[in-house]
């Protein structure tokens, strides 16, 4: 689709007033509860910049930063992020939608990492321009972005010599995992059940190949032990609490991301909860990750709550008649007979 320079002057000032224009709001929708939307660069890449979102009314004590996932793939960006970050606005939580060079657009190790590291730091810059905490920033990662956000959160523990080292890094006040990939080690392991070998992509190599790359972007040790004793986390204990949440049924990151990782954590004494939900393929998740911004609607409390009630009533519909037309007997619970059971064929009908 084409749009001329008056179309998008128009766009701008009918739809965008006050909102971040970008190429991607055009087709993916904007933040209907923005106030204010201020894009900062952070890099002469056009991709290496993060929006700050600004709510209406006094700011919440808090400010999320967003790190999207896609398995560090160029096919993704922050949009994929619109639905949760405008979600928060509700709440009047400042909200910092992160982007990153990913493979396919010069993004890889290192310099993804450096992509992460420089723009968190940019909050606090951009905390001091909008009147905002900066010291009380909660990191919220899905996927390939679990793994960085939890790479940003740690790099209080990165040695001189590891990208993205500094001696003043942002410190993140919590983390939360969103089906993250928190363990480098077994993804490389498990390549095909993950991305079909995006991790290893990612750091150019297996772990055989570059056991540093792994050491630096991996939150839990390798769950082979004899790996596990060579190369132990780096990162551990992260010292915030932390939020690990996956579907069970996730077919694309395996659960054991989340619980390795969350066990580990907690081992290693921080404040650490790993849930996992039985959900039908994630249906949620699909939702909230689509680029197309009708499905990314239908992610949202208010639709999951009427799909709750709906479900309630369906099944409370299909087993109601056995409390009508059973009868508890001492040893079983069996149907009544005659009238009444002529009664059950009648509602079975």
């Amino acid at each position: 689709m084409f749009y001329s320079v008056d179309t998008l002057y128009w766009y701008s000032k009918a739809k965008f007033k006050g909102h971040c224009l970008h190429w991607h709001n055009l087709f993916s929708g904007l933040y209907p509860n923005d106030d204010k939307c201020v894009a900062y660069t952070y890099g002469p890449d056009p991709i290496q910049v993060i929006d700050c979102h600004l709510p209406k009314g006094p700011y919440a004590p808090i400010v999320v930063l967003l790190v999207h996932g896609g398995f560090w793939s160029s096919k993704f960006n922050r949009s994929i992020e619109d639905a949760v970050g405008n979600d928060l606005l509700r709440f009047k939580i400042v909200v910092c939608n992160l982007d990153y060079r990913s493979i396919g657009n010069g993004g890889d190790y290192p310099n993804t990492f450096y992509d992460v590291a420089n723009g968190t730091d940019l909050i606090r810059t951009i905390a001091q321009e909008h009147g905002f905490n900066s010291n009380r920033v909660i990191v919220v990662g899905h996927s390939a972005g679990g793994q960085l956000g939890g790479y940003i959160t740690g790099r209080f523990r990165l040695m001189p010599n590891q990208p993205g080292y500094s001696t003043n890094p942002l410190r993140p006040i919590a983390f939360v995992s969103q089906a993250g990939l928190n363990n480098m080690w077994d993804a490389c392991d498990q390549a095909n059940e993950t991305g079909s070998g995006a991790a290893i992509s990612f750091l150019g190599g297996t772990y055989q190949m570059y056991p540093e790359r792994y050491v630096l972007s991996s939150l839990a040790a390798s769950s082979n032990l004899s790996v596990k004793a060579q190369y132990p986390s780096q990162y551990l204990p992260l010292e915030v609490p932390i939020q690990a949440i996956t579907g069970a049924v996730d077919i694309t990151v395996p659960i054991s991301q989340t619980i390795t990782f969350a066990e580990q954590a907690r081992n290693a004494g921080d404040n650490s909860t790993g849930w996992y939900y039985k959900i039908l393929a994630s249906v949620d998740r699909y939702f909230a990750s689509s680029r197309n911004a009708l499905r990314r609607q239908w992610s949202s409390p208010k639709i999951a709550m009427r799909f709750i009630i709906v479900n309630i009533f369906f099944w409370c519909l299909i087993y109601i008649h056995i409390v009508v037309f059973y009868k508890n007997y001492p040893n079983n619970y069996l149907p009544q007979k005659k009238v009444l059971m002529a009664r059950f064929l009648v509602f079975i009908c």
